[in-house]
C-alpha cells in the first residue's frame, strides 16, 4: 500500500482519526518524541521494561476511550506481547512532563526518557490487537490497532493474541488475505509471535 512518514514507526489512528504513533526501538523512539511530540500531544508508556514511547497527537482532544486506546497500544507493542502477559497497564502525561534530563546520579539511556509529576493510569489492558484495512487520505492501507478500532473502521479483519512459533505464519494468512507483502504485515503486528483467534470476512471477500 501508499508509504507516509508514520510508516516508519508503529501507528495507527484512533476512531476519531487521531494518529498514535511508537517507537520501534531506541532511535526510533528518540525520533518519535524529539520530532513528532508537539504542544497538545500525549506521551503514553506501557509500565513495563523496554516499552515504546507512544505519542497520541492532538492528544489533549482526545476522549477517554482513545487514551485507553493509546495505553492498549503502548502495552501490545511492549514486551508484555513477547512474554505473553494476559494483563497489564500503560499511563500517559503531557509532554511537559517528558524529559532527557536525569535526577543526579542517574543515567538515561538512548530511547528511554524520565518521567515527572503525576501519571494517568489505565489497567486491566489485555494482548489482543486486530488487523484490517482503512482508507487515508484517498489511499488504502492496512493497520493494526485495538480490537475496538479496527471493528468500527473496517468490514474485514483478523483478531490476534501473542503465540508460540506461528507469527510468520500469521503474517503470511494475513498478507495473503489483504494481496500485500508480508513484509508489510510483519512491519505493523506487534513484536514477537502472534495466532489468529479470529477472522472476520465477508463472504463476497476472497478467502
Amino acid at each position: 500500500t501508499k508509504q507516509f512518514w508514520f510508516d516508519r514507526y508503529k501507528w495507527f489512528f484512533t476512531e476519531s482519526g487521531k494518529l498514535v504513533i511508537a517507537g520501534k526501538d531506541a532511535r526510533s523512539n528518540d525520533s518519535a518524541v524529539k520530532k513528532h511530540m508537539k504542544e497538545g500531544d500525549i506521551y503514553v508508556h506501557a509500565d513495563i521494561h523496554g516499552a515504546p514511547s507512544v505519542i497520541l497527537k492532538d492528544g489533549v482532544s482526545a476522549s477517554p476511550e482513545e487514551f485507553r486506546q493509546a495505553c492498549i497500544f503502548a502495552f501490545c507493542h511492549s514486551k508484555a506481547w513477547v512474554s505473553a502477559l494476559s494483563d497489564g497497564s500503560a499511563f500517559w502525561v503531557y509532554p511537559d512532563q517528558v524529559s532527557k534530563t536525569p535526577n543526579p546520579g542517574e543515567f538515561v539511556p538512548k530511547g528511554a526518557f524520565i518521567i515527572r509529576g503525576k501519571r494517568n493510569y489505565e489497567f486491566h489492558i489485555q494482548t489482543e490487537m486486530a488487523v484490517g484495512e482503512i482508507e487515508y487520505q484517498g489511499a488504502r492501507k492496512i493497520m493494526c490497532a485495538p480490537p475496538e478500532v479496527i471493528k468500527k473502521s473496517s468490514e474485514k479483519y483478523f483478531i490476534i493474541r501473542p503465540g508460540r512459533g506461528k507469527h510468520k505464519k500469521s503474517a503470511g494468512e494475513i498478507a495473503r488475505a489483504f494481496e500485500v507483502p508480508e513484509e508489510e504485515i510483519s512491519h505493523i503486528l506487534p513484536p514477537g509471535d502472534s495466532e489468529i483467534t479470529e477472522k472476520v470476512w465477508p463472504k463476497n471477500g476472497n478467502e
